[in-house]
């Protein structure tokens, strides 16, 4: 007998704040910034492989008796963009959360410290099914410049959740391929370049080390939606060589 209950994935990502504004009161109302795979930046995801906007409502409370409000925390609505510029320039998927978020402590160098909680509340493209949720953790400076630095865990349900976490890592694995093809100064699939490559043997034989890896990486996405979806079919292998593999029943 088969179970019911979905299956639930934990994806862990990062936010690196970039923008906000203020009420005319000097509230935050809305914050952006660039969402990573795994801490940000690291080694393994030097590029951000989405963004993050969030509109605001404070909330307010007295806490120190002098009958004036002070902000304990905010409520607010998000969305996270999921992306690859050079292959989907308009996203993989978004999804679009409810949040709660409360001040815990300041730190030394005064910076709020702050607990947030999320539900996803909609998503589109490959997440147009999620459900599910997040919790995370930040450290935010609004002086003298705005700084955040977010860890969140999002829990995802639904046979979307597993695929959105296999996306998550093809599209930092591509972001990071395409920074490698930038410094290296060659783009991939570019016939015109053949003639420069005969007299760049080496630039050549990057172009050729680009093409295996993203061969490998479309293998493994491949792959992994196959283990979701309840079909049969032919998957090349890396090395181009063909296979029968059997899909998800």
């Amino acid at each position: 007998m088969l179970s019911a209950t979905a299956p639930t994935v934990e994806v862990e990502l990062a936010i690196t704040g970039r923008e906000v504004e203020f009420t005319p009161a000097g509230l935050p109302q809305r914050m952006a910034g660039d969402v990573y795979l795994n801490a940000a930046p690291t080694a393994h995801s030097d590029r951000p492989i989405g963004k993050y906007e969030e509109v605001l409502t404070p909330i307010l409370a007295d806490v120190n008796g002098d009958s004036l409000p002070d902000l304990v925390g905010t409520t607010g609505v998000s969305t996270f963009t999921f992306f690859v510029n050079s292959v989907f320039p308009k996203g993989l998927a978004s999804v679009t959360t409810a949040n709660v978020s409360y001040i815990q402590g300041v730190n030394a160098a005064g910076e709020l410290l702050v607990n947030s909680v999320g539900t996803i509340i909609e998503g589109t493209g490959l997440a147009k099914r999620l459900s599910g949720g997040f919790t995370s953790t930040s450290v935010v400076g609004f002086y003298p410049s705005f700084s955040m630095h977010t860890e969140a865990t999002f829990h995802l349900t639904g046979k979307a959740g597993k695929l959105l976490n296999t996306l998550t890592e093809v599209v930092s694995t591509l972001e990071h391929c395409a920074g490698d093809s930038d410094r290296h100064g060659w783009q991939m699939h570019q016939p015109a370049q053949d003639d420069a490559q005969h007299a760049n043997p080496e630039g050549k034989v990057r172009s050729h080390d680009a093409d295996q890896h993203l061969r490998a990486v479309d293998y493994v996405l491949d792959r992994e939606i196959a283990s979701i979806l309840p079909i049969r079919g032919r998957h090349k292998q890396p090395d181009d060589t063909v296979a029968d593999v059997p899909l998800a029943a």
